[in-house]
């Protein structure tokens, strides 16, 4: 089977050779943070939001949706986390969605950081189900950092998503009273 993966900078797209028949949406501003997107079909039955670790972008797991063989449509989304100053790392600028101020358990988070970015991850659900997708279409995929993230947003939705991965992280916040989460 000859198929294709389409990439498109808004109007102008150009197809190159691939495992899927799919689109994607480079650097395009969406809820606030630009985002990459995959589409493995016209017909998308399935939305992952899948957010990258610190110092990273949206392209870091781009080739991993590639290798997957889905017997349905569906639209991966990477979005790419503001640059802003990581304590931990000197105060250097870098793509991350909190501040890390210390390592180990019990020390202070950036409470404001997180909640920012659990924001702007609820806008990006917000579109996919504007996009024509049910909460119970969309995962929320994030690895390190972005699965910190991920955790934190899926466990304080007020209505359930299909899921949640979360690889080689943990859950924020975890000891504050006043943000405890839904299940």
């Amino acid at each position: 089977m000859n198929l294709r993966i389409y990439y498109s900078l808004c109007a102008n797209v150009q197809a190159l050779p691939g495992r899927a028949d799919a689109s994607a949406t480079q650097d395009m501003e969406m809820a606030g943070l630009e985002t990459i997107e995959l589409q493995t079909s016209a017909d998308i039955e399935l939305g992952v939001i899948w957010l990258h670790g610190l110092g990273a972008d949206g392209h870091d797991f781009e080739p991993v949706a590639r290798e997957f063989e889905l017997p349905f449509g569906a639209r991966f989304v990477f979005p790419h986390a503001p640059v802003r100053p990581v304590t931990i790392n000197g105060g250097m600028p870098m793509r991350a969605w909190y501040d890390i101020l210390t390592l180990g358990p019990g020390g202070p988070e950036d409470e404001d950081g997180i909640r920012a970015s659990a924001a702007a991850v609820r806008e990006l659900i917000a579109r996919e189900v504007e996009r024509g997708l049910s909460r119970d279409r969309i995962v929320l995929a994030g690895f390190s950092q972005g699965g910190a993230i991920a955790l934190y947003t899926a466990t304080r939705e007020s209505e359930p998503l299909a899921g949640v991965i979360a690889l080689s992280t943990y859950l924020p916040l975890v000891l504050r009273q006043s943000d405890n989460a839904v299940c």
